[in-house]
């Protein structure tokens, strides 16, 4: 079975991000919060330090309740506008 995520990681620089998670890579299933305290405890980080990204809103749901910063994917060229207005700049 491929995944969205296989397509994601072969056609995107994702060196942009300290580390990226995919939920059918960890195991939790978005929207399920497990899957952002998962991350939390990974990283040794609090929400309001996080930005949650996915390309729909249900799934970003109970990363917000959490703290997270979030943006609904639209195209790159909005998250990219998104990410600076989180003050997220590319390296």
């Amino acid at each position: 079975m491929r995944f969205r995520t296989d397509y994601i990681k072969a056609h995107f620089d994702l060196s942009f991000f300290d580390k990226t998670f995919f939920s059918n890579e960890i195991g939790f299933v978005k929207p399920n919060k497990e899957a952002f305290e998962f991350f939390l405890k990974k990283m040794r980080v609090k929400p309001e330090e996080c930005v949650a990204i996915d390309d729909k809103d249900y799934n970003l749901e109970a990363a917000r309740k959490l703290g997270f910063k979030t943006i609904l994917f639209k195209d790159l060229e909005s998250l990219k506008e998104d990410l600076e207005k989180f003050g997220v700049t590319s390296r």
